[in-house]
């Protein structure tokens, strides 16, 4: 064998096969085939090869009789025996070849050593000198390792790091955690601290460089501004925008969403009126049903001019009865039209057109508001 020369050379290389390759280089010498470990994978068997360059301080190639398949990882390093396999006799010859030989063993075993040593997990040489020993075997069985206040090795309590972000359990800064796709964005002086998205029934998850797009059923049926998802008996359903003074509720049934107006309480419709009428005027609303009581009061500095309390109907058998009422209201049915009631009062009144009536005779113009709890009569 020609005498090697060791060059300061990682004795370990990779490559990721595309189908097509049969041949990979390593340019570390060995001393023999077997000093060469041939791997695919995650250490699966490779396939047939044949190793040259044998002797040579270049190198040479793994030829392999059929082509690795595409995709595959090819790990090719040199591990040697440790062993001495000479031995110098006192006396004996002394020959340069020999002596070279060993020295080569000897910088190809350190050159190992250093693989090994870059692969596995290590301080920085600049970082503050710290112990860097595992704790006992048995403070740290069943715990996850993390690192103290100084770098050093440290356990943690795999419950207390679910619930504490603090110790790991879903603290992160620009990586994913879990097999979704990570929710985060950049912000200057803060640690920013996020769970994965993960794709459920009906949703599934797509991303780019800057942004997460969530499609799905539930999303596909919003097809207006404000439109609400609703899930029905049985699949996802649209809920249309409401009108206004409406308000979401669940139906008698306990199963789905709706709207109801603002004014519905309780089995009684609520509406609020509030009018301004000159003298010798009069005018009139439709209360949302056709009977029930009502409460009126004046709004101007003259005080409750207007004030009262009365029951009504508004259908084929129209009334309007005052229960309680401040001097100068008076109370009828029919059409009122700004001069029908007495002189000097404030006139309430029902009518079979459906319609409640307030007409002002008073000698100033009057501000009236009125509250109406109406029901659907007997």
């Amino acid at each position: 064998m020609s005498e090697l020369t060791v060059g300061d050379v990682r004795p370990r290389v990779q490559y990721t096969a595309d189908g097509v390759q049969t041949s990979f280089t390593y340019l570390f010498p060995i001393f023999d085939a077997a000093d060469l470990e041939v791997f695919f994978d995650d250490g699966g068997t490779p396939g047939a090869h044949t190793i040259t360059g044998v002797g040579n301080s270049g190198g040479g190639n793994v030829v392999f009789d059929s082509p690795p398949a595409d995709g595959t990882r090819i790990t090719l390093r040199r591990d040697m025996p440790v062993a001495r396999s000479t031995d110098f006799q006192e006396g004996g010859d002394f020959r340069a070849s020999i002596i070279n030989e060993e020295l080569d063993k000897l910088t190809m075993f350190v050159q190992t050593v250093e693989s090994l040593a870059q692969d596995a997990l290590r301080q920085n040489v600049h970082d503050i000198d710290t112990d860097m020993s595992l704790p006992p075997a048995a403070t740290r069985a069943d715990k996850l390792l993390g690192f103290g206040q100084f770098g050093e090795p440290a356990v943690y309590d795999r419950a207390a790091t679910a619930a504490d972000p603090e110790l790991g359990g879903e603290s992160n800064d620009g990586l994913n955690l879990g097999g979704g796709k990570g929710v985060f964005s950049e912000k200057s002086g803060v640690t920013l601290r996020f769970k994965s998205l993960v794709a459920g029934n009906g949703v599934d998850l797509s991303s780019d460089a800057n942004e997460i797009t969530v499609t799905g059923n539930e999303l596909d049926i919003l097809t207006t501004q404000g439109d609400l998802v609703a899930r029905g008996a049985s699949a996802p359903q649209r809920l249309a925008l409401g009108t206004a003074d409406q308000v979401l509720k669940v139906n008698a049934g306990g199963t789905d969403l709706g709207w109801e107006t603002l004014k519905t309480l309780a089995g009684a419709k609520v509406d609020f009126q509030t009018v301004s009428l000159a003298t010798d005027a009069a005018t009139s609303f439709t209360p949302p049903a056709n009977g029930g009581i009502a409460l009126a009061f004046g709004l101007n500095q003259f005080g409750d001019s207007a004030g009262a309390l009365f029951s009504w109907r508004v259908d084929g058998f129209p009334f309007c009865d005052l229960i309680a009422n401040v001097t100068g209201v008076e109370s009828t049915t029919g059409a009122l039209t700004g001069t029908t009631g007495n002189s000097d009062t404030i006139t309430y009144s029902a009518h079979t057109d459906g319609k409640l009536y307030i007409e002002n005779r008073l000698a100033s113009t009057r501000d009236i508001a009125i509250l109406v709890f109406a029901t659907a009569p007997a």
